[in-house]
């Protein structure tokens, strides 16, 4: 083989190594980067809009004549940025099982309050009280990852989680849940064992 002939392998076999390398480690481990990016961007404004909401629901509960205020005190403290650039981003779509989904429909939810859809006032306090518990309930039946949301969570925020949680029922099913749903329960039923026994430590 003369030298030419072994320059010439010797830099096929190179770049075919890298392309291999570039194709099947270095993308799909920047693809996975940008979706944990997304992902984790989304969640913080979705807590940060529920707790928002949250709070004014509270306050309204108490002070019913302000309810008529609810779209105009939503609107001031409504966040909506990540949202808004996710899904002109690929990783957006290709975040896991129905997130997608399931978060485009909270953030419709938030918008149809922010902007006043409602005319109703009472309408659209009752509309802000679900769409505060939308972020737990997503959470409770897994359509939203927990590990994720208390990842992201303040100290605050994570005690707004362990607060609410175990309060919510889980989805209802046709059928009896599966084996992995049964365990994903008692998983969550000791977990919450845990936070009441050592409420200080959370």
């Amino acid at each position: 083989m003369t030298d030419e002939t072994k320059i010439l392998l010797t830099a096929v076999v190179t770049s075919a190594v890298t392309s291999f390398f570039t194709v099947g480690v270095i993308e799909p481990f920047k693809a996975w980067l940008q979706r944990r990016r997304v992902r984790r961007w989304l969640y913080r404004e979705l807590i940060h809009n529920c707790l928002a909401l949250t709070a004014w629901v509270q306050s309204a509960k108490r002070y019913p004549n302000i309810q008529e205020h609810t779209a105009a005190q939503f609107a001031s403290e409504y966040k909506r940025l990540a949202y808004d650039l996710a899904v002109k981003d690929a990783a957006f779509y290709a975040l896991p099982h129905e997130e997608p989904y399931r978060i485009d429909r909270m953030y419709r939810d938030f918008e149809l309050i922010a902007s006043g859809a409602y005319e109703d006032a009472q309408d659209c306090f009752l509309r802000a009280q679900v769409a505060a518990a939308s972020m737990y309930l997503a959470v409770k039946d897994r359509s939203l990852s927990k590990r994720v949301a208390f990842s992201v969570s303040t100290k605050r925020q994570k005690q707004y989680f362990r607060e609410n949680l175990p309060r919510v029922p889980y989805v209802n099913f046709d059928d009896p849940p599966k084996l992995k749903e049964r365990l994903h329960r008692r998983y969550d039923a000791f977990k919450y064992w845990l936070w009441r026994k050592f409420k200080p430590l959370f």
